[in-house]
């Protein structure tokens, strides 16, 4: 195994793929049962990849961030099962987290107070959350929205742009979410310790 695997996600020809580093390298290989690792491509750089997502258009998505020899250090990535790679860099305001592929073929990442549109033509979009210090975890729910947590709250955000938002009783620090088929999701509440089942109101 590479040195340090780190964010990896479900590849479009049915493999799993990871970043890892190598001697200074950015490297993002596959893995499957019968062949084993296999190196995509190794890029002269190093940056940190925060999440990694099948994007709907064949190709592996993720945001990156602190790449040290770049001016612009924050940015989307893509990367092909050819090894091709192609960075489209963010406004200086933005820092990229969790990333998902959204129900419109559009890229939705988290931000310091929104929730990011990015399309695979490189529009960004952003969506403000009101009284937002930390937003962590992105899913889509059953419902075919976007889903996040924001601190002690759960959100809903539609393709079209609309945002709800309700507390979360009793909660602290939510993080990761799961979507549930009945329309509930599973919460972590990191500084509570525990996690939770929350139903949001119809």
């Amino acid at each position: 195994m590479p040195g340090f695997p780190d964010a990896l996600a479900l590849g479009p020809d049915d493999t799993v793929w990871y970043e890892h580093s190598a001697a200074g390298d950015k490297v993002f290989s596959r893995v499957d049962l019968e062949q084993g690792p296999t190196r995509i491509v190794r890029l002269d750089t190093q940056f940190s990849v925060v999440a990694m997502t099948e994007g709907p258009d064949g190709a592996v998505w993720f945001t990156q961030r602190d790449e040290y020899d770049a001016k612009q250090r924050e940015g989307i990535g893509r990367l092909t099962p050819d090894g091709t790679y192609r960075k489209w860099p963010l406004p200086a305001d933005v820092s990229p987290g969790d990333l998902v592929t959204g129900p419109d073929r559009a890229l939705w990442f988290t931000d310091y107070g929104s929730i990011s549109r990015f399309g695979t033509d490189g529009d960004l979009t952003r969506y403000p959350v009101r009284n937002a210090t930390y937003l962590s975890h992105l899913a889509v729910g059953t419902d075919k929205c976007l889903w996040f947590t924001a601190d002690h709250r759960i959100g809903r955000l539609t393709p079209q742009g609309n945002m709800t938002l309700w507390a979360v009783p009793g909660a602290q620090d939510l993080g990761a979410l799961v979507a549930v088929e009945d329309g509930s999701f599973w919460l972590a509440d990191r500084k509570a310790d525990v996690l939770r089942r929350f139903t949001p109101p119809q």
